[in-house]
């Protein structure tokens, strides 16, 4: 499905198939993603201004859920005055960006799943550690 087409939801309770963006506010505890979140030369190669895309993947390796939080509070935006915005970068780049990723690190829908099975079967949901976003998309 073309990421512009992602249902946009108030999710309850941690999900693998959450994914933050970063518009609402984001907050990854320690050791919630992959230690190859910060590899530079990576992130250029793969996802130079894709962030919310990289570091869902980087907690999808490290088999952390997200969580969204904040219910139905509204939040101010930033406005600045630069004329291109991190937004309008991504603006149809980011499918391929996203495949580009789940290839690179060998990340399938069955993977996704078989995580999010485990955690609602309810083997490790209190010990998972949960990336807290203020808004979410799912898949």
């Amino acid at each position: 499905m073309p990421y512009l087409e992602w249902p946009k939801v108030r999710a309850n309770g941690p999900s693998f198939w959450l994914v933050p963006l970063g518009t609402g506010g984001i907050l990854y505890p320690p050791h919630s993603l992959h230690p190859l979140v910060g590899d530079k030369r990576l992130i250029e190669q793969i996802a130079p201004v894709q962030d919310d895309l990289w570091f869902k993947a980087m907690s999808l390796k490290q088999g952390i859920p997200c969580r969204a939080i904040g219910g139905d509070k509204l939040m101010r935006l930033l406005e600045f005055e630069e004329k291109t915005r991190l937004w309008e970068l991504n603006e149809g780049r980011n499918d391929a960006t996203w495949q580009q990723i789940l290839s690179h690190f060998g990340i399938t829908p069955d993977m996704i799943a078989a995580q999010e099975m485990r955690l609602r079967a309810g083997r490790d949901a209190e010990t998972f550690p949960t990336s807290a976003v203020g808004s979410a998309s799912t898949r």
